[in-house]
């Protein structure tokens, strides 16, 4: 593989992350989307079209040689198997639990609601993902998970009516409510891994989603988003755009991977990768104020920091003048920044991968993301941007692995398994491409509230 192809799956990985499938068709350059367009990804896309075309139609030319496309399998009455993600989000529940694994998402609107609109909504997303309606079990014989579809399961919305308590203790109802809901425990063998809740005060609405991470992941969030507006529109009668058709369904990606990625496969892409990180030391974090305890606890806080539009601005134009995009720009400083904090000649941090290789993925809500490990070397003596251009080779040989699933690297790798941190990386680094497109409802006002987690 050629560099230039390398930053070219570069880009396309960075639109899928985005949300954006980029095809060819007719010749011609197509995308699907779940979300809005970033203008500045639009604009490196446009840069780069006749190269993306070229990439695609070699893809074509291939396509006797690649893996076979995902086709649907009944799944019902049937165990079927996790994806390599879930299977190792699975083991970590069964070990110390995964409250740090919650996807909690909170509006406020304002308007007139309609709740048995509403529920309906939530009944028709449990409908179109069956991964919605799964029940993680234990196969008594073995140990090892497995996954039940059920259709026998009702729309998860609890509604609770704030205005018939006292005005003096109304808010304190209504805080300790949503709290209380985002922090209610999950079981994986029973519960339905979408809860929603409404909480009205009058015409005042707060709407809390809830998922769990073996169960969706970050743009799985966005289709949630669209797949309500979409559904509630419909019940009250609004217009609304179709949502797009389901092909498959998330079992189906979970039984094509395990065919795909067998341990035949994958050992030559493992012994490289072994080789790469085996002299890692087991620990790479930053200077800590404290002793790290034996066991995490999870707890942690975050700060927030804006750059601002010229700011962001001037990088990326230094990263497109070194032909590198945004992406690998903040990634390699942010790692360079790392290094000068804990005095180290070499770092690695996590990034994730969207995962979402094939089309017909684009609209399943479902756990697609895979961890990939990037990895940073220091030399004194380079200049910045030439440091950076040995960056890009180690950050687009990084994206090869890109299907090589990240519990599989920890084995092959031999990472300590440690209750009081992570495997193999524990700083994580991950940009995410905003649109301004929000989540609404017609005739309301909308606000997305903070989140105010304390779990790291």
């Amino acid at each position: 593989m050629n560099e230039q192809q390398r930053q070219i799956e570069a880009l396309i990985a960075e639109a899928l992350a985005a949300g954006v499938t980029l095809y060819e068709k007719n010749g011609g350059l197509a995308f699907k989307q779940t979300a809005g367009f970033p203008p500045q990804l639009k604009q490196q896309v446009v840069e780069y079209k006749s190269e993306i075309i070229a990439y695609f139609q070699q893809q074509s030319r291939d396509v006797a040689n690649s893996p076979p496309h995902i086709i649907p399998q009944p799944s019902a009455g049937k165990d079927l198997p996790l994806s390599f993600a879930q299977e190792g989000l699975w083991f970590i529940e069964q070990l110390q639990g995964s409250k740090q694994y919650y996807m909690p998402a909170e509006f406020l609107l304002r308007g007139e609601l309609n709740i048995q609109a509403m529920r309906s909504t939530v009944q028709d997303v449990l409908q179109r993902h069956e991964i919605l309606r799964a029940k993680f079990v234990k196969n008594e014989q073995d140990g090892q998970p497995q996954l039940q579809i059920t259709d026998d399961i009702s729309a998860p919305l609890e509604w609770l009516d704030a205005s018939v308590v006292p005005e003096e203790t109304r808010q304190a109802y209504i805080t300790s409510h949503l709290e209380a809901h985002q922090n209610k425990p999950f079981d994986l063998a029973h519960d339905c891994l979408l809860r929603v809740l409404v909480v009205s005060d009058g015409d005042e609405h707060h709407l809390a989603f809830n998922m769990h991470h073996i169960v969706s992941d970050g743009a799985s969030m966005a289709l949630l988003a669209q797949e309500v507006e979409a559904g509630y529109c419909k019940h009250i009668g609004a217009s609304y755009t179709p949502l797009a058709t389901m092909q498959v369904q998330y079992s189906d990606f979970s039984q094509w991977q395990r065919a795909q990625l067998t341990p035949e496969r994958i050992e030559a892409p493992l012994a490289q990768l072994k080789q790469q990180f085996s002299e890692l030391a087991p620990l790479q974090s930053l200077p800590c104020d404290f002793v790290r305890p034996a066991v995490q606890s999870l707890t942690g806080k975050v700060y927030r920091q804006a750059l601002d539009a010229s700011l962001f601005a001037a990088i990326s134009t230094q990263a497109k003048s070194l032909q590198l995009t945004p992406f690998m720009w903040l990634l390699n400083t942010f790692m360079l920044f790392i290094a000068r904090l804990t005095q180290s000649q070499q770092v690695v941090v996590g990034t994730p991968e969207h995962g979402r290789h094939h089309p017909e993925l684009t609209p399943l809500i479902g756990l697609f993301v895979n961890t990939l490990v990037m990895q940073a070397k220091l030399e004194s003596d380079m200049p910045f941007s030439q440091w950076l251009q040995q960056q890009k080779d180690l950050n687009l040989a990084a994206f090869e692995y890109r299907d090589i699933p990240f519990d599989k690297v920890v084995e092959a790798v031999g990472a300590p398994r440690d209750l009081s941190h992570h495997p193999l990386v524990q700083i994580l680094f991950t940009l995410e491409t905003r649109d301004g497109r929000a989540f609404t409802l017609p005739d309301y006002r909308f606000k997305k509230c903070k989140n105010n987690r304390q779990t790291a």
